[in-house]
């Protein structure tokens, strides 16, 4: 069985921030030569209208450098370290300021509101899912079974934000889910899906101490085949042997 092996990160870095703050820089200097260009022309130009100037450059500087400094991607990236330690629910405007070391600005600026950050949150949990599918291959019963749990062994710091915020599982992954199996097995029975579902999200907590739950579930399995003659050949002559 081939893991999914593709760690998220964040997508971007640090040279297109400096880039992005550079051009707008640039922007703001012309536009103050230009302002002097046509105050020279008009006769109108004297020491304290480009004092006056100069000091609008630099708010404009200033407001380049408050957005820029901390970009979209690295204040993602804090809010989900933050919230792996805390849950999404403890997510506020002052406390993540205090955490990432800026002001509410910037956070407002990239996300509009603490919804919309805590909405963008879910959705990276769910495209990382995604990627982790792309490269996870489904050869046996149990590479179904151990799907969730080998996807948060890899990316431990969704398990942790996921557990402290108390997010529902269903919601997050159950459709996704089923739909790869459904693709890469051709099971497209739904309470066998639902089942596997349910065998998933049980062994999530499984460890070498867990045999008893699993010769239950395989003992299932195998009397079910019994019961449906078309089941599926993957779901037939199960056999769990023991890491013990």
């Amino acid at each position: 069985m081939k893991k999914g092996l593709q760690v998220c990160s964040i997508p971007k870095n640090f040279v297109t921030l400096v880039m992005r703050g550079s051009r707008k820089l640039v922007a703001s200097w012309f536009t103050y030569f230009f302002l002097i260009i046509i105050r020279t022309i008009s006769g109108k130009i004297s020491k304290e209208s480009l004092t006056d100037t100069k000091k609008q450059l630099e708010r404009i500087g200033g407001f380049v450098g408050r957005v820029t400094n901390f970009s979209k991607e690295y204040l993602l990236f804090k809010s989900m370290v933050y919230a792996e330690e805390n849950g999404l629910s403890a997510i506020t405007a002052r406390s993540l300021a205090s955490f990432c070391g800026c002001s509410t600005y910037p956070i407002y600026a990239h996300f509009k509101s603490i919804r919309i950050l805590k909405e963008k949150i879910i959705e990276e949990i769910i495209i990382c899912f995604d990627r982790y599918l792309a490269e996870y291959v489904i050869d046996d019963f149990f590479s179904i079974v151990h799907l969730l749990k080998e996807f948060f062994s890899i990316h431990e710091s969704i398990r942790g934000v996921v557990i402290k915020s108390e997010l529902d599982m269903a919601s997050l992954f159950k459709r996704t889910f089923s739909e790869f199996v459904r693709e890469h097995t051709g099971i497209k029975e739904a309470y066998l899906l639902e089942l596997l579902w349910l065998n998933a999200l049980g062994s999530l907590n499984s460890d070498k101490s867990s045999k008893e739950f699993f010769e239950t579930m395989t003992l299932i399995w195998n009397k079910l085949a019994e019961l449906e003659e078309d089941l599926p050949e993957m779901l037939t002559n199960i056999k769990y042997v023991s890491n013990n």
